[in-house]
C-alpha cells in the first residue's frame, strides 16, 4: 500500500511540474497581462480618515511595469477632490488615466478638463496630480476660462482645488468685455 501511494505521490507531482517554455510563457504574460480588471471602479483618497479625493472609471486595469505597480484607466476617469468638510472643491476629467498609487502619481491624457467650485475651467492634453505635493501641474498647453477672461499658456501648476494656479509662458488673454459679454 505504501508503494502504491508512494508512486501516486510521484507521478502527481511529476505531472504538475512546468518545463521550461511553459515557465517562460507564465513569465511572459506575466510581465504584459493585467494582474486585475474591474470595471465601473471607486477609489478614495484619503488623509487622517478624511476623504480628500474620489476617482471613478468604467474600467480599470491593474499592473506592475519595472516593479512599480499602477492603476490605468483606459475608457476615461473622474477624479473629484473634497474639501475638509467634504464639499467638491473640483472636478478633473480626462480619456484616460494612469496612476502611480504608492507614488500618489496620476497622469491623465486626453481632453483633460478641470472645473473649479468658482466655475472655472481649465483645459489641456495632458495633467499629472502629485498627491504628495498637493499639487496638479501640465506641461503642455492650457487653456482657463474665467467670468472675465480666457487665458492661454504654455504649461500650468495650481492646487489640486484649482483656487491657486499659475500659468507659464502666457500666450495670450482675452478679456469678456472684448468677447461682448
Amino acid at each position: 500500500m505504501r508503494i502504491k501511494a508512494f508512486i501516486f505521490l510521484l507521478l502527481a507531482a511529476s505531472s504538475c511540474a512546468l518545463s521550461d517554455k511553459e515557465k517562460g510563457n507564465i513569465k511572459e504574460m506575466g510581465e504584459d497581462m493585467p494582474v486585475q480588471e474591474a470595471f465601473n471602479v471607486t477609489y478614495l483618497y484619503s488623509d487622517s480618515a478624511i476623504i480628500q479625493g474620489k476617482l471613478t472609471a468604467p474600467h480599470a486595469i491593474e499592473k506592475t511595469e519595472n516593479m512599480v505597480n499602477y492603476s490605468i484607466f483606459d475608457e476615461g476617469m473622474r477624479l473629484e477632490f473634497f474639501d475638509h468638510t467634504g464639499n467638491t472643491e473640483s472636478v478633473l476629467t480626462g480619456n484616460h488615466g494612469k496612476v502611480n498609487m504608492e507614488k500618489g502619481l496620476a497622469d491623465i491624457t486626453g481632453n483633460v478638463v478641470v472645473i473649479n467650485q468658482k466655475g472655472e475651467r481649465m483645459e489641456t492634453e495632458r495633467l499629472t496630480w502629485s498627491k504628495g505635493e498637493d499639487k496638479v501641474y501640465s506641461d503642455q498647453f492650457v487653456k482657463i476660462i474665467t467670468a472675465d477672461e480666457i487665458v492661454y499658456g504654455d504649461s500650468l501648476e495650481a492646487s489640486p482645488d484649482f483656487g491657486k494656479y499659475r500659468i507659464y509662458k502666457i500666450r495670450g488673454i482675452i478679456n469678456a468685455k472684448d468677447m461682448g459679454q
